[in-house]
């Protein structure tokens, strides 16, 4: 990609949509990964009205002879979310933690950061574990 394009879309909306796909397929990987070894722990991802997502405990159920994959109401209190609010990035889970990710072109590298309140910067990946990993894994 060339850095005019980079820079461009160095944007809170951008890395929303990119941030949806990653989470998106690191949930479906959970899944699969958990079914085989823990069935009851399983992760239902809903895409919101405004291009986020929140992350929800889920459960299979039968419907029709075929079995989905649905959000457990027991426990739908409890999700991870995340969404652009205000032109900002931001993340939380329920009641429990809130941080904004923040873009900064970096005229060094032609490359666009991606950082939290303290500054660090984080790949996509990293981001992705930092939102949905505790959450995954019960830390």
């Amino acid at each position: 990609m060339d850095w005019i394009t980079a820079r461009y879309q160095c944007t809170p909306k951008y890395y929303l949509d990119k941030l949806v796909k990653i989470i998106g397929k690191d949930v479906s990987s959970f899944n699969k990964l958990s079914r085989e070894k823990e069935p009851q722990k399983l992760f239902k991802v809903e895409k919101t009205i405004s291009g986020g997502i929140r992350v929800f405990k889920g459960k299979y159920v039968v419907r029709n002879s075929k079995q989905l994959l649905v959000k457990d109401d027991e426990f739908s209190h409890d999700f991870v979310e995340l969404k652009l609010q205000n032109s900002k990035l931001i993340a939380s889970r329920v009641d429990q933690w809130k941080f904004e990710i923040k873009t900064k072109w970096n005229e060094e590298t032609l490359a666009c950061n991606l950082y939290i309140e303290d500054g660090e910067f984080l790949s996509i990946s990293i981001l992705s574990q930092r939102i949905i990993g505790d959450f995954l894994f019960d830390d």
